[in-house]
């Protein structure tokens, strides 16, 4: 039996975003997973920065020390912030705190003052798998009738 153009389009297409997903996440998943090294984070400046004027994300430039090296890193913190002055108060409490830098203890160049394991990547990814199995089996039920 010949199938239908359509599904085969839609297939494809929903098995690359799942796989998409599937591979941001476990990129996200796999840098977080290696950041074993902790130490005390010096931070440099703070800075806010606007996205469309629609959200407002805050960023941390620090510096840490590893084998009497000093590294540099950059922090975007998630999640955004709607409006500035909620960013700005945000701001004045998190200069406030001392900070601990996360880093890779074999490359620590790559570090991160937030550690933040990518669970909405995976839902999405877990949910696009969930409509591709869905519609196969709704294919296959289809298929008995015509």
């Amino acid at each position: 039996m010949k199938k239908p153009i359509i599904w085969i389009i839609f297939f494809s297409l929903t098995s690359i975003f799942a796989l998409i997903q599937t591979l941001q996440a476990g990129k996200d998943l796999y840098f977080i997973l290696n950041l074993k090294g902790t130490n005390t984070a010096h931070i440099i400046k703070w800075q806010i920065t606007s996205v469309k004027d629609k959200s407002f994300f805050l960023t941390a430039f620090y510096t840490f020390e590893v084998s009497h090296k000093i590294f540099e890193g950059k922090t975007r913190f998630i999640p955004p912030y709607l409006n500035l002055p909620s960013a700005q108060n945000a701001l004045k409490d998190l200069s406030k705190d001392n900070w601990i830098v996360f880093f890779n203890e074999s490359n620590p160049k790559k570090s991160t003052l937030q550690r933040n394991i990518p669970i909405k990547k995976s839902i999405y990814a877990l949910l696009l798998y969930g409509i591709l199995f869905y519609f196969m089996l709704l294919r296959k039920r289809s298929q008995k009738y015509f």
